[in-house]
């Protein structure tokens, strides 16, 4: 059977299992005593951890492989990391374990899977959509890099699920951020965050409720307004509304939506008949 050319130690791990296979003595043990006496012994070891759920003895025996140098294992051993970083819930080391494989066996048939292993382990370190969203926004690219990648991939309609998903999980940030604003009374700075949310975020859950946020937002900024500024805050109130007719027209804040709007309508008409 042929085998891919394994990754040579330099490249196969991170920063932390680098030190960890520096400080092993040829096929011998960590602190808890993890033994192998080859590279076969110490993968499939770590494989039988990593099924019993053991990933911290799972861990040291994949990077375990890598003190013999290149071998038969080196390729499954860094897969074995990244699944291993995944199960112990460190998201980011598991992110760049998928990657480190990726980038070293770009013609292995599980590179795909390590993509997603890759989006899924960025997208868990920010599940909490009140976090910073950065690795959310790293794991939308690449699921996204999967769906252009491997178009008639059996996972595809897996990553576009994931990528509304992120989508949405964005829009919901964005939108909350105006929220915010608004429960502080600063009414201006709240409509130009939601304006922005649905702007970036159009198809996401969120979009209406970003366009009412918008119409809200407006009105009472325009209200509280001197009087010859409060014409284009109304109108700016009302165009969202007319989105909202436009695009979700059975939208459930519809009913709360054509309030505002017969509140910024009032308002414009009691300026014009000044």
């Amino acid at each position: 059977m042929l085998r891919l050319r394994p990754l040579p130690l330099r490249l196969a791990l991170p920063l932390g299992a680098v030190l960890f296979a520096s400080a092993l003595s040829s096929g011998c043990a960590s602190s808890r005593q993890v033994r192998y006496a080859s590279a076969e012994e110490a993968y499939t070891r770590g494989q039988a951890a990593f099924e019993s759920r053991n990933y911290d003895a799972a861990l040291q025996y994949f990077q375990g492989v890598f003190t013999f140098g290149r071998s038969d294992f080196s390729d499954d051993a860094q897969l074995g990391l990244a699944r291993a970083y995944e199960g112990d819930r460190q998201y980011i080391l598991a992110a760049n374990a998928y990657r480190a494989f990726a980038d070293a066996y770009p013609d292995d048939p599980r590179v795909p899977d390590a993509l997603l292993g890759r989006a899924a382990a960025l997208e868990r370190q920010t599940a909490n959509f009140e976090l910073d969203q950065t690795d959310t926004r790293t794991a939308l690219g690449v699921y996204q890099s999967f769906v252009d990648s491997y178009p008639d991939h059996p996972r595809l309609a897996e990553a576009q699920a994931r990528i509304a998903a992120l989508v949405d999980r964005l829009a919901h940030k964005a939108f909350s951020s105006g929220t915010l604003y608004e429960r502080r009374g600063l009414d201006e700075a709240a409509g130009l965050t939601f304006e922005r949310a649905f702007n970036a975020y159009p198809q996401s859950a969120w979009a209406d409720d970003a366009l009412v946020g918008t119409l809200r937002a407006f009105t009472k900024y325009a209200e509280a307004s001197v009087p010859e500024r409060q014409p284009e805050r109304f109108r700016r109130a009302l165009a969202a509304h007319e989105r909202l007719v436009q695009i979700f027209p059975q939208s459930p804040l519809r009913e709360e939506a054509d309030r505002w709007a017969e509140r910024a309508r009032t308002g414009l008409s009691a300026v014009a008949a000044r």
